[in-house]
C-alpha cells in the first residue's frame, strides 16, 4: 500500500498540442469559425476578422492549438510593428501599422475555448520572441471595460 507521500494518480498525457496552419481555406475558415462563437469576434463585421487572419496566415504570424480530435481549439496572431506605433495604438491615438522587422508585436487575435490553450500559446508567442515587447488590447465579451498593456518576453 502506498504511503501518504506518494502521489499514485495516473499521469495523463496533455491532450493539447500546437501545430502550424497554411495559409489555406480550410485554415482559414476554422480560424473565422473559431472566432465567430466567442465574443468579441462574434460582433465583429467579417471584412475585419477576415483580412486580419489572412494576413497572419500567409505570412506565418499565428500560432494554433489542437485538441487530441484535431478540432482547433486555440489562435493567437500578431503583426510586427514598431514600439511607437503599438503605443499609440493602445492609447487610442492611431490605427495599428505593420512594420515588416519590426521590434514590437501587436498582438490582435486571440481566443481559445480553454485556459490551457491560452497559456500555451502565449509560452509559445514568448519564446519565439524574446526580447521582443509585445502590445495587446483585451477586450471582454461581457460589457467589461478592455485592458491594455505592454509586456516584454524575456
Amino acid at each position: 500500500m502506498p504511503s501518504d507521500s506518494q502521489d499514485i494518480r495516473p499521469k495523463v498525457h496533455h491532450p493539447l498540442r500546437i501545430q502550424p496552419l497554411g495559409p489555406t481555406y480550410a485554415a482559414y475558415g476554422a480560424v473565422l469559425q473559431l472566432l465567430a462563437a466567442y465574443a468579441p469576434f462574434a460582433g465583429f463585421r467579417l471584412d475585419q476578422a477576415s483580412a486580419i487572419v489572412r494576413a497572419q496566415l500567409k505570412s506565418g504570424n499565428h500560432i494554433a492549438v489542437f485538441a487530441a480530435d484535431d478540432q482547433l481549439v486555440g489562435y493567437l496572431g500578431w503583426i510586427h510593428t514598431s514600439p511607437a506605433a503599438a503605443e499609440r495604438w493602445v492609447k487610442d491615438l492611431g490605427e495599428l501599422e505593420t512594420v515588416p522587422n519590426g521590434e514590437a508585436l501587436a498582438i490582435t487575435v486571440v481566443v481559445s475555448t480553454t485556459p490551457a490553450a491560452t497559456e500555451m500559446m502565449t509560452r509559445r508567442c514568448r519564446e519565439l520572441h524574446r526580447g521582443y515587447r509585445g502590445y495587446f488590447i483585451r477586450t471582454y465579451g461581457d460589457g467589461r471595460e478592455s485592458t491594455k498593456r505592454s509586456v516584454l518576453s524575456r
